[in-house]
């Protein structure tokens, strides 16, 4: 039971967290320089919420090996979601972000042998159905800059990558070392993102607030360490058929929710279809 608590917890941590990359891209219009500025004051103080988590200083090779590509891919991944929320709206933005869910759900039965009834393969068909509905968004998606393709469909494969590096991790010795991992893997990015940061100082032109950046990157950060520690124990405990779908399916229901409500993207009638399908196959995937 605690499991699927800690479900509902990171589908509401998902939908803050892109919440709030929402607003640092749309105030700010951030260049490559700016979107690094922000990493690395998200990947700081994520990195400081995980001293929390009870880090002991001992860590097995495997931890090391799995944070580092971890780092290197979250670290494109975050990067490249706030310039894609930059291009287009948050709604098609998170969708196909979440799209990459498909990625480890179907890695799960493949490789660790976790099983996919019809059940189970009705409620991710739903899904799918929910997403691409909940993705029509005709008056939203006018403008959208031709840029923003390419962005997101590398957005896609980073996202769906991230959940294949929690599950392998979990499934090594070092399954244990969550809070290693973390803490290796933020201050890594934080690193990255510095060095890139100082490296683009000549060529950022764009001026974005000090204060803001600062607030927003170090609530997101804080956000970013609860919710992937949250995701990390999932990963290792409920299969994949349910773990992702029902994260990100929520999360994309709860975002589209977000979206209309806070940052006012008008929502199509077709979208309210999909958030009573996502419900419906949230409930199946439950079995």
């Amino acid at each position: 039971m605690i499991y699927y608590v800690l479900l509902c917890v990171s589908i509401v941590l998902a939908v803050v967290k892109s919440a709030f990359y929402n607003k640092y891209a749309k105030s700010e219009k951030p260049d490559f320089g700016g979107i690094l500025s922000f990493n690395a004051v998200c990947y700081g103080a994520a990195f400081v919420t995980s001293l929390f988590f009870g880090i002991k200083f001992t860590f097995s090779l495997p931890t090391v090996i799995c944070a580092l590509f971890y780092a290197i891919n979250v670290c494109l991944l975050q990067g490249l979601s706030v310039y894609a929320m930059k291009l287009g709206p948050m709604t098609a933005s998170s969708l196909i972000s979440l799209y990459g869910m498909i990625i480890p759900t179907i890695s799960g039965p493949l490789f660790w042998h976790e099983p996919f009834g019809i059940i189970q393969f009705s409620g991710v068909t739903l899904m799918l159905i929910s997403m691409f509905l909940l993705s029509v968004n005709e008056k939203s998606n006018k403008n959208i800059d031709k840029k923003w393709f390419p962005v997101i469909i590398t957005v896609f494969f980073l996202s769906g990558m991230a959940g294949i590096i929690e599950k392998i991790h979990q499934s090594t010795d070092g399954k244990s070392e969550k809070a290693q991992f973390l803490c290796i893997a933020y201050l890594i990015m934080f690193v990255v993102s510095l060095c890139g940061r100082f490296m683009l100082t000549n060529k950022s032109k764009e001026i974005v607030s000090v204060k803001r950046l600062s607030l927003i990157g170090i609530i997101s950060g804080a956000v970013i360490g609860v919710y992937a520690l949250t995701n990390l124990t999932l990963a290792g405990k409920l299969n994949s058929t349910v773990y992702y779908p029902v994260a990100n399916g929520g999360a994309l229901i709860l975002t589209v929710v977000v979206s209309a409500t806070v940052f006012h993207e008008r929502c199509a009638k077709k979208q309210f279809v999909g958030i009573i399908i996502g419900l419906a196959s949230v409930i199946l995937l439950s079995f």
